[in-house]
């Protein structure tokens, strides 16, 4: 909720505690809410007689309404007039920066909910907010969608400008640069363009693996981000998958993005998004019973954005059938949903199916006697996914192969160690486990 909405339900709780008459007089005359900044609530008072009357016998009753209605403890700081207009100037003066740095005031680190999937990247993107173009420069954050990647870059340059307000930053997600490169090329005004992005101290790249089989924009990039390294400024850049991993990108780009710290985001716990569905309830002011929050978190566990998108709809069934959300409303509001994030079953079968058509190879000849190269080392890739992915012993996934348990230990033994040497491996197994877990 935003801080109008704040203060309105802390009025509502004052004014429930107070008599009337002394509630008007002191509360909601006189005082004006102003905004809200790292848990302090900044009230303008209409006269210093005011600010010090109010301060001196109403801070704690004001205190305890705030933190009651936000769920969390605020403080309030009462403010004289003059101090109030000095407030609102510096305030503007912060919201033009941000407006300048194209950051999304919502993406903070207050909000971001840490977990144990998130935890190396939260840290490193908090040292780079605290220490632009120090060790982590750059700083590489990857993982799926939805998952919080472009929340934590747009994080960083909200805690950079509260340390310092002249940092000139700017955020720009790989599609917009591309788009105004281009257009730079046209209109003949690339000076203007390299300027704008190589004379900042702070530059955050959302999805760089747009880039791939971009070379034009690759090359221009590249010294784009020498230019800003070797004058200490910090890049921060997102992406879906490891430098390593993005395909048809520059080999010296690709260096470049590992030169400083590489950090992954991964799916969330059902601990870490029940706490985000929380969050989300008391952000907006809207009562849930935690049975039905533990309920969203257990069955969606795919992004952050389908989980919230859960919550949505969920409120929106409720306001629109007029019943109150229990656990019976969520599964009837969110049905198609729920059945659609629960796990397959993956079978032996499926596996060696699957594993034969990326290799183009036949099923027969994984299960068969026949051992060159290209036979094997498709078959070992498929032991190796059976014994991750199918919940049977050895033995039995030896039987489905015509081979006894120490052959499929072995495969396994193989490929665990060469796929800690091999992205391309290591690639390859995250590509058919995700086609294994969404097939119908």
């Amino acid at each position: 909720m935003d801080h109008q909405q704040l203060w309105e339900r802390a009025c509502q709780l004052l004014n429930a505690d107070m008599k009337e008459v002394t509630f008007n007089t002191w509360i909601k005359t006189p005082l004006t809410a102003l905004g809200m900044k790292d848990h302090v609530f900044y009230i303008s008072a209409a006269t210093d007689m005011y600010q010090q009357i109010v301060t001196s016998r109403y801070i704690e009753k004001i205190n305890n309404a705030l933190s009651q209605a936000a769920d969390e403890e605020i403080r309030a700081e009462i403010l004289t007039p003059v101090q109030a207009e000095n407030y609102k100037q510096g305030a503007q003066v912060n919201q033009r920066i941000v407006d300048n740095a194209n950051l999304n005031p919502r993406y903070t680190f207050e909000s971001f909910v840490v977990g144990n999937n998130n935890r190396l990247a939260h840290a490193a993107s908090l040292a780079v907010a605290d220490v632009p173009g120090g060790d982590f420069n750059p700083l590489f954050i990857y993982g799926g969608a939805g998952l919080g990647k472009t929340h934590l870059m747009h994080a960083i340059g909200h805690f950079a400008l509260e340390q310092n307000p002249n940092l000139r930053i700017r955020y720009v997600t790989t599609e917009v640069f591309t788009n105004e490169m281009i257009a730079a090329i046209q209109s003949r005004t690339m000076a203007e363009f390299r300027a704008k992005y190589r004379n900042i101290d702070m530059l955050l790249v959302d999805d760089i693996q747009f880039l791939a089989g971009r070379d034009g924009t690759q090359e221009e990039f590249f010294h784009t981000f020498n230019a800003l390294h070797s004058a200490g400024r910090q890049v921060v850049v997102t992406s879906d998958k490891s430098p390593k991993e993005i395909q048809k990108m520059d080999e010296r780009l690709i260096s470049r993005l590992e030169w400083g710290m590489v950090a992954d985001i991964a799916k969330p716990d059902e601990e870490t998004r029940f706490e985000i569905l929380r969050r989300k309830t008391v952000a907006g002011g809207i009562k849930i019973e935690e049975s039905v929050l533990h309920k969203i978190a257990q069955k969606v566990s795919s992004n952050i954005r389908e989980l919230e998108g859960c919550l949505t709809r969920l409120i929106a069934y409720s306001n629109l059938t007029g019943k109150t959300i229990d656990e019976q409303l969520t599964e009837e509001a969110l049905r198609d949903i729920f059945q659609s994030n629960e796990p397959r079953r993956v079978s032996c079968d499926d596996v060696i199916s699957a594993v034969a058509g990326y290799y183009n190879v036949r099923v027969e000849d994984i299960k068969g006697p026949r051992r060159n190269r290209e036979i094997t080392v498709p078959r070992q890739i498929a032991m190796y996914l059976c014994r991750e992915m199918v919940d049977v012993s050895l033995e039995m996934i030896g039987t489905r192969f015509n081979r006894d348990h120490s052959t499929v230990m072995h495969a396994c033994q193989k490929v665990v160690s060469e796929k800690d040497q091999s992205p391309s491996l290591a690639s390859l197994l995250r590509d058919l486990t995700k086609q294994l877990q969404e097939r119908t």
